[in-house]
């Protein structure tokens, strides 16, 4: 889809280059050099909502997979959870990540405090883990 976006990006400066060359072009070559351009608007947008979409499937939790552990350490986007007998899991916040300690909505994962036991839900997103919902429960 993106290759498609950028041929017509390419066709429409292409064809507003060749307009412009000559003053007594055809008028039917403005027409369409408008149209692709006014196509490939409306693709970059509707490329946006698929992306929005996509967010908003990543982030259900019901089909999310389930990590328990303590809070080894926090970033400013990012949380990691150490677990007995495994390694640490590293969590990705997002904006739209819910955060929660000790049933209290947060805004930041810093809040949580180091060795808060953990019940997070994450989705795989390439090989990244990203934080659907962390809730924290403070010793």
């Amino acid at each position: 889809m993106k290759r498609s976006l950028v041929m017509g990006a390419v066709l429409a400066l292409s064809l507003s280059a060749f307009a412009g060359s000559d003053g007594g072009f055809d008028a039917t070559v403005s027409e369409a050099a408008n149209t692709v351009k006014d196509g490939a608007h409306k693709l970059a947008q509707n490329v946006g909502l698929a992306g929005k979409a996509a967010d908003a499937r990543l982030m259900q939790e019901s089909q999310a997979y389930l990590l328990r552990g303590t809070v080894s350490h926090t970033g400013s986007q990012s949380l990691q959870i150490s677990r007995p007998g495994m390694p640490a899991a590293e969590l990705t916040i997002r904006t739209n990540s819910v955060l929660l300690l000790d049933g209290h909505g947060v805004s930041k994962v810093s809040q949580f405090p180091e060795g808060a036991v953990v019940r997070a839900k994450f989705q795989l997103e390439g090989g990244e883990a990203i934080a659907v919902k962390v809730e924290a429960t403070s010793r």
